[in-house]
């Protein structure tokens, strides 16, 4: 009987650890606040991208981050530039292929314009998310803009980034994009959750930012795979 106890108890004493730790990894990853701070997106997934491959250093991106927060309907952002302490505008678009057909030109789609305006001195930033078939033309789905961005400033991180928020029903998000119909309940999980073997399939198959004076100077090309959009549902 004490052996059965024994064991029991051993049992109860590794479930309980083992919740803890399950507990307190998800309390280290911290929710991302939209606030022009960027210490809360540390191990945040990410695509990275050389310096100094592109000119001018003005237009060069180096990092394109992702995340959600639990029971937040909304996916977040953030990118950054090599341009250190500039005071230039900078104009990027993000494509998303909502329906995941492998093409970004249509109604469903999604394509987000943001403007980061680092002489602000507050690191203005403005986003409009627009139908895929009409990007950039007439009136935006939704606009929204805020303090966001690093204004600009000394060198090394002042008006190289900037954060922003789009709600899944701007980016035409929702449950009706079962696909596997039948199987399970629609659920969404934070994108960190998915882990780094699908990195490629989120946030756009293909994620092209592009920073820019009064015209394109220059690209960065971060991801070029012909995959899906960064849905945060999954099925289990």
């Amino acid at each position: 009987m004490r052996k059965i106890l024994g064991a029991r108890l051993r049992h109860a004493l590794a479930l309980a650890v083992f919740l803890c730790l399950i507990t307190t990894r998800s309390s280290l990853a911290a929710n991302i606040v939209v606030d022009g701070q960027f210490a809360d997106w540390a191990g945040k997934p990410n695509l990275t991208d050389p310096a100094a491959d592109v000119t001018p250093a003005r237009d060069d991106l180096t990092a394109f981050y992702w995340a959600t927060n639990p029971g937040d309907p909304t996916t977040y952002f953030m990118v950054q530039r090599s341009f250190p302490g500039g005071n230039t505008k900078g104009f990027f678009h993000i494509f998303i292929d909502t329906n995941c057909n492998g093409n970004y030109g249509e109604a469903t789609d999604r394509a987000i314009y943001v403007t980061f305006d680092p002489n602000a001195l507050v690191g203005l930033t403005t986003v409009d998310v627009y139908a895929g078939n009409s990007p950039g033309v007439g009136a935006p789905i939704s606009t929204a803009s805020g303090n966001w961005g690093n204004p600009a400033g000394p060198a090394p991180n002042d008006s190289t980034r900037t954060e922003f928020g789009v709600s899944f029903a701007n980016l035409g998000i929702s449950a009706n994009l079962d696909r596997i119909p039948g199987t399970g309940d629609i659920t969404w999980t934070p994108i960190p959750a998915l882990d780094y073997p699908l990195l490629a399939l989120v946030v756009g198959g293909v994620v092209v930012v592009v920073w820019k004076r009064k015209a394109f100077a220059g690209w960065g090309l971060l991801a070029a795979r012909p995959n899906s959009v960064a849905l945060p549902w999954r099925k289990r």
